[in-house]
């Protein structure tokens, strides 16, 4: 993926897109070449990792992360 001009900080590029599994299921994909993993910390201190997986539903994000 090429752009032609530059890219400003924090621009918006394109929403990367997928399936949400589970953690415990996100873990154990075999391919895991479009699995991302977000991590947050809630007001309580707890950690949290959601997972997106664009390996069978996803869009041109999904080449960006190579």
């Amino acid at each position: 993926v090429a752009c032609a001009t530059a890219i400003p900080n924090d621009a918006f590029i394109v929403e990367y897109v997928g399936e949400i599994p589970q953690e415990v299921d996100a873990l154990k994909r075999p391919d895991r070449c479009y699995l991302v993993e977000l991590k947050s910390k809630s007001l309580w201190d707890e950690s949290m990792s959601v997972f997106i997986d664009a390996a069978k539903c996803g869009n041109e994000s999904r080449f960006i992360t190579h």
